[in-house]
């Protein structure tokens, strides 16, 4: 029995290493297989970020311009709005002038009352 046992034994190495070998050289070939994998990703990765980097440049640069055109209009509406208070205000200064010179103490007494509004106004802040 003991004849037979060395014999299993030994017949069996050589079985293990044959085994041993095939699944090393598969180990490696699936190292190898992850390295080249991780390269991709890493690569892959890289094209994703400067890309989304592109993009993200475009879409500043494009907010920026379109920024820009709303503040030109609104500096444009503004500059209108002035000038058409100034106009309306020199049509019309005329005759309030004519009116304060008509009825005085109304017009102080209206003053006064805007004063007061404005101060009480003013106070509670």
């Amino acid at each position: 029995m003991a004849a037979k046992k060395k014999m299993n034994n030994g017949g069996a190495k050589p079985q293990a290493h044959g085994h041993s070998r095939a699944a090393a050289a598969d180990l490696n070939d699936l190292v190898a297989d992850l390295e080249a994998l991780r390269a991709d990703v890493r690569s892959l990765a890289q094209d994703v970020g400067s890309e989304a980097s592109g993009r993200v440049s475009e879409a500043l640069k494009s907010a920026e311009e379109r920024l820009a055109s709303l503040v030109s209009a609104a500096e444009e509406a503004a500059s209108e709005a002035v000038d058409q208070a100034e106009a309306w205000a020199n049509e019309n200064m005329d005759s309030l002038r004519e009116s304060v010179r008509e009825q005085p103490v109304a017009a102080c007494l209206i003053a006064m009352g805007a004063g007061a509004l404005l101060g009480a106004i003013l106070l509670r802040r």
